[in-house]
């Protein structure tokens, strides 16, 4: 259920502007209790954002194969277009790849400080 302050803006019930008093923060035991469930989800998370990683560098490629053939047949450059937009897509998708890699080592770092 939705309460507002004015009738233009809503603010849903526990949000820190509503003034019925049941904005108090998640006391220490809660969070502890949901700390193996966050954990859990995170991994689920790290473990979907790595399937994407082949979309990605897949999608960037391709992109970059049919932007340059594509200005190939405009400027009648036949295989110099394509070449650079295909470097170049494989170089954002190798972008993507990395980034996931930071990610990964940011988060199994994390996971090595909370477990010691």
């Amino acid at each position: 259920m939705l309460h507002g302050a004015r009738s233009s803006q809503l603010i849903p019930m526990g949000h820190p502007l509503h003034s019925d008093g049941l904005t108090q923060a998640p006391s220490l035991a809660a969070k502890r209790a949901a700390a193996p469930y966050a954990v859990a989800t995170k991994r689920y998370f790290q473990t979907l954002s790595a399937t994407s990683i082949g979309i990605e560098l897949a999608v960037a490629v391709v992109l970059g194969l049919f932007l340059g053939m594509w200005l190939d047949k405009q400027l009648g450059t036949t295989p110099g277009m394509m070449l650079v937009w295909l470097g170049i897509g494989f170089g954002v998708g190798m972008r993507a790849v990395f980034r996931h890699v930071r990610a990964s080592d940011r988060f199994a770092a994390e996971s090595d400080e909370a477990e010691s």
